[in-house]
């Protein structure tokens, strides 16, 4: 019972399915939120949204048992996207975008660090199963590009925010988010837990919007976990000893900490808003570019 237990916790550490989460060095504590700056529909804006699953940061042993409880729920960990609206030629433009894997089913980080760790392969063929090679760091597969991601231009697959937050731009600022926002970019396609990947590709929307988001959480890994019953060993080069990345929970608590400090708007009730936000008002200002 213990091993399964510590099965599904590392499978819930490790199966990212778009972002991760796990023992911050700093714990992530939610600011309260308040009406510091009401919402206004300005000529050129960024809305930063985020679905957080409210991981418990206090502790290791309460970490644990909430990835635990993610996993078991279907192991989705968050997602963070923006809107981006603005005027062109006299009418309002309006963009829904996100960084995704575009086969979620394809992101097996989970297997690719246990395949590693057995046989010293990635996805083994039969013969490499037959003759495995030693692979001293099965946790350096959370640090490859898996060159799968891109730029969803739409809405999230049905997620819900638990935030939004949002912030004015100038035109130059608007014309700056709008060009990383053109969904033939080759630098979409990069999808790596400690890389770009949903979180900080809405920081680096963010910075082009003169916000210094902060997104990025930095936990410990063990050298050596339990796994079947048996020791697997995750690393022998330190500097895989720990591995910071971005977090949606992180991205959260900083979008609550903007809008209390008066710097960003809460945007919540807009987004939800049927008057302002639906489906069919969206207008993908770069679709036939």
């Amino acid at each position: 019972m213990k091993s399964n237990f510590l099965h599904r916790a590392l499978r819930a550490a490790i199966v990212l399915m778009a972002c991760l989460g796990l023992v911050a060095a700093s714990p992530i504590r939610t600011q309260g939120v308040g009406d510091a700056l009401e919402f206004r529909e300005t000529p050129y804006f960024l809305v930063m949204l985020v679905h957080a699953t409210g991981l418990d940061y206090q502790d290791q042993p309460r970490l644990v048992r909430s990835l635990y409880k993610s996993q078991m729920k279907g192991g989705f960990l968050g997602h963070s996207w923006v809107v981006l609206s603005g005027i062109e030629g006299g009418r309002r433009q309006v963009v829904e975008a996100g960084l995704t894997p575009r086969d979620l089913e394809s992101v097996q980080f989970f297997r690719g660090v246990l395949d590693l760790a057995e046989y010293g392969y990635v996805n083994p063929a039969a013969e490499q199963k037959r003759n495995p090679r030693y692979e001293p760091d099965p946790i350096s597969y959370l640090w490859r590009d898996l060159g799968n991601g891109h730029l969803r231009m739409e809405s999230q697959g049905g997620l819900e925010p638990t935030f939004a937050a949002k912030v004015d731009l100038d035109p130059g600022q608007y014309r700056r988010i709008k060009a990383r926002l053109d969904p033939t970019l080759p630098s979409h396609k990069t999808f790596q837990v400690t890389g770009q990947q949903c979180s900080s590709f809405v920081a680096e929307l963010a910075a082009l919007a003169g916000v210094n988001l902060q997104h990025q959480v930095t936990i410990p890994i063990p050298r050596e976990v339990e796994y079947s019953g048996k020791k697997v060993r995750l690393w022998s080069d330190p500097k895989y000893s720990s591995i910071t990345f971005s977090s949606p929970d992180a991205v959260e608590a900083d979008l609550k900490r903007l809008v209390a400090s008066g710097r960003a708007a809460n945007a919540l009730s807009w987004y939800h808003s049927a008057a302002q936000y639906s489906e069919a008002s969206m207008r993908h200002v770069l679709a036939g570019r």
